[in-house]
């Protein structure tokens, strides 16, 4: 008797392993994709990171010509898209591409030049200067940056300071890019999640979030080795400084807002100091800004260079839109 009622129980108990197993596999299982996708996010970060400093090195040497910069770009690319030969990894791209733009109605990635901006030509312009397939186009002069700095204070510039664009002839020879690029997450309902966040959004990331694409953004400053030249920009990849961005910036004096799902649990952002806005907006903040109204630190405070301002107490922070975090986390300073 006492043999038979151990074989019924032990029946009773058959595949609940099983049933065990499932209920711990799920949380494992999704774990190790979410760490896969990250994993491959900052991979395509470091990969279009390197493709933005070839198209800027392209677009310093030849006059910022956005002909050049759209071609290196793509050029620098092709390791997302591996083949057995340079042909068919540009297939393979052009066919990722396409897909995307079908998907979203928009180009697969954007870069914007936001530096040198349109008030500068109009400061800087040397009428004089000739540039190879750039004629009637206004081109600022690279060569002797110092000599023109110092007349245009002669002139009464105060600190050599365009009227119009408040720029220096140093920072008008700088050649400065802002990339948007859509990202295609690897793991299952990834994109679905991603097509909620795209209310949150505006311009190409909100584009790029309707289809179920990540928006990586990235964004490069670089001296210019040749004159900058004026172009026309007639398309949708490579944008000129005096057409609409890609969003639109907070008003100066603004805070900026943060945007991701970790938003709600991250701390205001009035909350925090000042934080400085994109290339190309204006001038650098100085260094030396009026006195702190931050209250008194600890007993012993911790040197600091000068400048800085100590982060809030209790306080995450947030990573500026250039960081390096961006792109990859999900919760970053927009501007």
């Amino acid at each position: 008797m006492p043999i038979h009622s151990c074989r019924f129980a032990s029946g009773r108990q058959r595949g609940s392993s099983a049933v065990e197993f499932t209920l711990a596999a799920i949380p494992i299982l999704l774990a190790g994709l979410g760490a896969i996708e990250l994993g491959r996010w900052f991979f395509v970060k470091q990969a279009i990171s390197l493709a933005l400093l070839e198209a800027a090195r392209a677009g310093i040497v030849d006059h910022a010509r956005p002909a050049s910069i759209e071609a290196a770009f793509e050029h620098a690319l092709l390791p997302l898209f591996p083949s057995p030969s340079a042909h068919g990894a540009r297939q393979h791209m052009q066919q990722a591409f396409e897909r995307r733009q079908a998907a979203t109605g928009a180009p697969p990635w954007q870069i914007k030049v936001i530096a040198p901006q349109a008030t500068a030509f109009l400061d800087f312009a040397s009428p004089g200067l000739k540039v190879a397939g750039a004629d009637g186009l206004a081109a600022i002069d690279n060569n002797y940056q110092a000599e023109q700095h110092l007349r245009h204070q002669q002139q009464g510039w105060a600190s050599g300071l365009g009227p119009l664009s408040g720029a220096t002839i140093f920072e008008a020879n700088e050649l400065a890019l802002h990339l948007s690029y859509m990202h295609e997450p690897l793991v299952p309902g990834m994109g679905a999640l991603l097509r909620l966040l795209s209310p949150g959004s505006t311009g190409h990331a909100r584009q790029a979030l309707a289809g179920g694409y990540l928006p990586l953004r990235q964004t490069l400053r670089l001296a210019m080795q040749s004159h900058p030249v004026a172009w026309p920009h007639s398309g949708a990849k490579v944008l000129g400084a005096s057409e609409p961005a890609f969003e639109a910036g907070p008003p100066p004096g603004t805070t900026l807002a943060c945007r991701g799902i970790w938003c709600e649990r991250a701390r205001p952002v009035s909350s925090g100091p000042h934080m400085p806005a994109m290339p190309g907006s204006g001038t650098l903040p100085p260094a030396s800004g009026p006195p702190s109204t931050t209250p008194p630190a600890a007993e012993h405070p911790v040197d600091m260079p000068p400048g800085a301002q100590p982060p809030p107490p209790d306080s995450p922070g947030l990573p500026p839109a250039d960081d390096v975090a961006c792109g990859t986390v999900l919760c970053c300073v927009t501007g």
